[in-house]
């Protein structure tokens, strides 16, 4: 089965299967229900932030302001959208260019 025919709770089922295996399938003293909100906003600003060409649109995908995709972008350590912007040049140079993208620096 490939990955683009399963929903979005059947991945984080998986993904939660998976990293309790590390665990002999058990998360003893880790609140998941409590985190879960946490998680799934972290994912979609990751998502939104990295699919989006302009800020605008991000705060598009996400349905806020401006100054709310700032302070969540701060609250969850999301990299600002020109930093993704200047690595996804660097990769994009890299592939043209056939070089390391780490030995390419603007």
């Amino acid at each position: 089965m490939t990955l683009n025919r399963l929903t979005l709770e059947d991945v984080i089922a998986i993904k939660l299967e998976l990293a309790s295996r590390t665990f002999n399938g058990k998360f003893y003293g880790f609140p998941l229900w409590k985190a879960l909100p946490y998680i799934a906003k972290d994912a979609a600003l990751k998502f939104a932030v990295s699919a989006a060409r302009t800020k605008q649109e991000a705060i598009s995908y996400l349905g806020m302001n401006g100054m709310n995709l700032k302070k969540e972008m701060e609250r969850y350590s999301t990299a600002p959208l020109e930093v993704i912007e200047a690595i996804r040049t660097r990769k994009k140079y890299a592939i043209e260019k056939r070089v390391d993208p780490e030995d390419y620096n603007h």
